[in-house]
């Protein structure tokens, strides 16, 4: 193949020796590709050579050349095959047009011996394929029409509600596109808010790796980088700066150093923040997203205090579990150590003496059990917490301090086994299982096991009495109360006689998809879970109850083969983190 038939066919290397940009300082410049622009490249190659049908959804951060990429895409495609009609929609005409800019900017400026020619009045080329301007706002937005290439750009800022939504008009525009090979579709946007056509599309798509495996999604490949990926995004400091801001690290930004960024970046941020976000790291953090999950809660509703939930990340970084089972000794149950294939329990913290337990428990309810169910099926969530204390004066928050190992999809018999077990350990501990769902069924067997359960008031209408049921009844009311002690606790982690520690990465992951819905309603976001949260705010609603650890527990030690295995596995996780 010669070397203009590979530019032709690669998008970032058509931009990197023939294409013009306008630099962020007003100027026209070769652009040198960086690492997402050529990945956005790789993947569209990839699709065309393997006979896919190149679809894409980038979730894009500000200035860092999305469009800019996105436009060399369907440029160098509508150059390469013939008869090609191209739809560019934006939010807003100036988007549409800006595309079109960048889209001539392109064509005339291009300095490649293509073998057809371009004829700016008409955006066409004289191989039959040409582009048009269309915008979300209009109602006609592609109607009988086909196109063969698709660039929908800021899809999250488009009309959410109306004849003319996001979800129609992109339908609409997507349905115009035939199911062959020789056809490509880019959806780019910033993020904003955990709900809409483009939030839908990014869930229900798939990372470009699965995609070569086989896994399909939607269609669609995501496409994200993290702000901090970026060469730009670093500032150059003195040392003494750079002393300074490691002495001022909050707990954002150590968060930020855990998954990859360092001091130059935080350096950038702070100045992006002060400079372009007026002062709001809110702001930043949708703009520049640092991951694909709480960039959406960020520009939405999130339920639980971000600082409060950032505070909880640094601790499920700093304390590691224990996998193992809990055996049948005599009248007690011992905590066995085992590899994660055997292990049906995660344990942080040993019962201590003196200390007050209790285990919040809900059941999954089966309704996503169903056939043909696109939703992973929710799950038993069984969390055991301790109650706060002050310890030699210094306050102990309340802790998830063991649960059983997620996903847990176990028969109720097999359930009611482990929640028996996991209350004998520590110390005959009140369970305070949901009764909703499958929840009756499991305190019936655990009334047979003789388990301590909660007993919740109620008003006997015929006796007109108040009487004792059992288990935690989950209404509008009891459900609203529960979540609200969690945000309270959550909200209030660095005061004595509040907070709550947790160190659970499942929890916190619920935690972060926790939202407040355009119904007004807290709950998960749109294909997630929420089996956790309502588990802990049930422990945490009804902690008053809990019991106190009054006997001492056995632990049995780990076979040798294990305990190598055990010491190994953990020695890798350390060289990765």
């Amino acid at each position: 193949m010669s070397l203009d038939s590979v530019i032709e066919t690669s998008p970032a290397l058509w931009m990197a020796t023939s294409g013009i940009i306008k630099n962020k300082a007003g100027n026209l410049v070769r652009p040198k590709p960086n690492d997402f622009q050529k990945f956005v490249s790789e993947v569209i190659e990839w699709c065309i050579e393997n006979n896919e049908r190149p679809r894409i959804v980038i979730l894009k951060p500000r200035q860092k050349g999305s469009s800019t990429v996105s436009c060399a895409c369907v440029y160098t495609f509508l150059r390469r095959f013939s008869g090609a009609r191209c739809a560019l929609i934006g939010d807003e005409l100036d988007t549409s047009n800006n595309l079109a800019e960048i889209f001539s900017r392109y064509a005339d400026m291009d300095d490649h011996a293509w073998s057809n020619e371009w004829f700016k009045t008409k955006l066409a080329f004289s191989n039959d394929s040409s582009c048009h301007k269309e915008t979300a706002n209009d109602p006609r937005a592609g109607m009988s029409s086909t196109f063969q290439v698709v660039l929908a750009s800021e899809v999250a800022h488009w009309k959410k509600r109306g004849e003319r939504n996001a979800e129609s008009v992109l339908l609409s525009i997507l349905n115009c596109v035939p199911d062959e090979p020789k056809t490509l579709v880019i959806v780019e946007s910033t993020p904003n808010g955990a709900s809409g056509a483009f939030y839908e599309r990014w869930q229900k798509a798939v990372w470009f790796e699965d995609f070569k495996k086989g896994k399909k999604g939607n269609g669609f490949i995501r496409v994200f980088w993290p702000w901090y990926s970026f060469a730009d995004s670093v500032e150059t400091l003195p040392a003494e700066k750079e002393e300074e801001i490691k002495a001022s690290i909050t707990d954002s930004e150590r968060n930020l150093m855990g998954l990859g960024a360092t001091i130059p970046n935080l350096a950038w941020r702070r100045r992006i923040v002060g400079e372009k976000c007026g002062g709001d790291a809110e702001l930043f953090n949708q703009e520049y997203p640092t991951d694909d999950v709480s960039c959406f809660l960020t520009s939405g509703r999130p339920r639980f205090d971000r600082s409060g939930v950032e505070r909880i990340e640094v601790l499920t970084r700093k304390k590691q579990r224990t996998e193992g089972v809990l055996d049948p000794s005599g009248n007690s149950v011992v905590f066995r150590p085992t590899g994660s294939a055997e292990a049906w329990l995660w344990l942080w913290e040993r019962p201590e003496y003196g200390r007050r337990y209790l285990i919040g428990v809900d059941t999954m309810t089966g309704a996503s059990q169903v056939a043909g169910s696109t939703r992973e099926p929710d799950c038993h969530s069984v969390i055991v917490l301790a109650s706060g204390a002050f310890v030699s004066g210094k306050w102990i928050p309340p802790s998830v301090v063991g649960r059983l190992k997620p996903p847990c999809r176990v028969d109720i018999d097999v359930l009611a086994l482990f929640v028996d077990r996991l209350s004998r350990f520590f110390g005959g501990c009140m369970v305070v299982p949901e009764v909703n769902n499958s929840g009756l069924a499991l305190i019936e067997l655990l009334k047979d096991a003789q388990t301590p359960i909660y007993q919740r008031e109620i008003f006997n209408l015929r006796e007109s009495k108040k009487a004792k049921a059992l288990g935690w009844q989950t209404t509008e009311k009891t459900r609203t109360l529960a979540i609200e002690t969690l945000a309270t606790a959550i909200r209030d982690g660095d005061m004595d006689g509040g907070g709550i520690n947790i160190y659970c990465p499942n929890i916190l992951s619920e935690l972060k998809t926790f939202v407040i819905t355009d119904s007004g309603k807290a709950e998960a976001m749109s294909g997630n879970h929420d089996d956790d949260v309502l588990a802990l705010s049930i422990a945490m609603a009804t902690l008053d109850g809990a019991t106190p650890y009054l006997a001492p527990s056995s632990t049995r030690g780990m076979p040798r083969d294990l305990l190598n295995a055990e010491k190994s596995l953990q020695a890798n996780r350390r060289s990765y983190a």
